[in-house]
């Protein structure tokens, strides 16, 4: 028994609108264009009817709700139905079923039973249970009754067979063809699969026996492997016997080898000691000797020199009666002297200065020792000027052979250094030798 339908936004309801049916009969009265229409429309909607001209549109989006100037537009429609099933002529365990469905602007609908979402199937299955369905001869709308009288014996047949409750095993046996029809689809394509992959199992059953094969080729392997693992263990266990044999040996040998290295060691370091402060003071001893010869020769040089510069001035010394220096000697001297000064200052280089400085020093010298042979000091004569140079030669000569010799003992001694080095590399030679035997 119907017991409600709510219409929300379902065509010209643009509010929640609520019909109860108190009794078995009932009327909905009123003047055109109310929407008397619309609520059966709207039952035939909700039972699940999909032909849009039943239900007097194009598309989904004309069953909601346009808009109007006091109630805008609403996106979704929904009808929704409440049937008593305190008889259970709805194969379903409730004493009240509510189903409802929802269309959206997009085209797209939801079925709902007792709040849970369904599909269309299962709506179709449980009204075909009672006999009800959305094009049944449940609803007759405008102009259905001259359809039923003008229908055509099949039309007929369809609507005794929907009245006797046979939508629900027509529907099933549809299904039925349908997923035989399925059946028969995919059983093609097994067999088509079954052709492809004909050649892929004769491929799969020659790996399959290369498989076999390979594992009993292992097997036969493995034995293999533990026989020769067998056979290397006692291999290895004998070379071990003797390589321990060989280690005893080795080891005494390197004990003595050890014992060499310590004693080439020791006899390393004595001589290296020894041969390292004995050249070492040998050439210090000669270095200091060299440093005084130089010394002492420097010193002769400078006495050669002013030896030199009085034997010039005693050779130039004036006769006998005649004035020492003249006016214009003294003025030449002077002039002399102030121009190899300013010589010295432009030199640029060390040498330049020294060569001037040096001519300077000589004349200057000369001018002294005339000046004191001018003034009555008594310097000896011009052969015992001679004499003196000619001796401070003969020690210059001297100090140069001592020189010469002091730089030979020297060369001598760093030969005989680099000598003894050499011994003392073959000793290290020899020390690294015994070293590697002993690694």
């Amino acid at each position: 028994m119907l017991k409600s339908v709510e219409l929300n936004g379902f065509k010209s309801f643009g509010r929640k609108v609520e019909l109860e049916f108190t009794s078995a009969i009932a009327a909905i009265v009123g003047p055109n264009g109310s929407g008397k229409s619309n609520v059966a429309e709207g039952l035939r909607f909700v039972l699940g009817e999909q032909s849009m001209k039943s239900l007097r549109s194009r598309r989904g989006e004309d069953l909601i709700w346009g808009g109007s100037h006091a109630l805008p537009r609403q996106n979704r429609a929904s009808v929704k139905v409440v049937f008593d099933n305190s008889q259970r002529r709805l194969d379903v365990d409730f004493s009240e079923v509510i189903l409802e469905r929802v269309v959206y602007r997009d085209g797209q609908n939801e079925y709902m039973m007792n709040g849970t979402k369904v599909r269309l199937k299962d709506v179709i299955r449980l009204l075909a249970g009672a006999n009800i369905g959305g094009s049944g001869y449940q609803i007759i709308s405008q102009g259905e009754a001259d359809r039923i009288l003008n229908a055509s014996p099949r039309e007929r047949r369809e609507m005794v067979e929907d009245a006797l409750g046979l939508k629900l095993y027509q529907h099933k046996k549809a299904e039925s063809e349908r997923k035989l029809t399925e059946t028969r689809e995919n059983i093609e394509k097994v067999e088509s699969l079954r052709r492809e992959l004909a050649p892929h199992l004769k491929f799969l059953y020659k790996q399959v026996e290369k498989i076999e094969k390979a594992k009993e080729l292992k097997e036969e392997l493995s034995a293999k492997l533990s026989d020769y693992l067998a056979r290397e263990h006692a291999w290895v266990s004998a070379e071990d016997a003797h390589l321990k044999q060989e280690e005893a040996v080795y080891k005494a040998e390197l004990t003595k080898v050890r014992s060499e290295i310590q004693s080439a060691r020791g006899t390393k370091e004595k001589a290296d000691s020894a041969e390292e402060s004995e050249f070492a003071r040998e050439v210090m001893r000669l270095e200091q000797e060299l440093r005084e010869i130089r010394s002492a020769r420097d010193e002769l040089s400078r006495e050669l020199g002013r030896a030199e510069g009085a034997f010039e001035a005693v050779k130039q010394l004036p006769a006998a009666g005649e004035q020492g220096i003249s006016h214009s000697e003294a003025y030449s001297f002077s002039e002399y002297v102030d121009k190899g000064i300013s010589e010295a200052l432009e030199g640029d280089t060390m040498e330049k200065v020294r060569g001037v400085l040096d001519r300077v020093q000589h004349k200057v010298r000369n001018f002294l020792a005339a000046l004191q042979v001018s003034t009555g000091v008594h310097h000896g004569n011009h052969r015992e000027q001679e004499k003196k140079v000619h001796e401070l030669a003969q020690e210059m000569d001297i100090a140069a052979k001592k020189e010469s010799d002091t730089l030979k003992k020297i060369h001598e001694t760093r030969g005989r250094e680099h000598t003894a080095r050499e011994a003392l590399y073959t000793v290290e030679r020899s020390l690294l030798t015994f070293e590697s035997k002993a690694r």
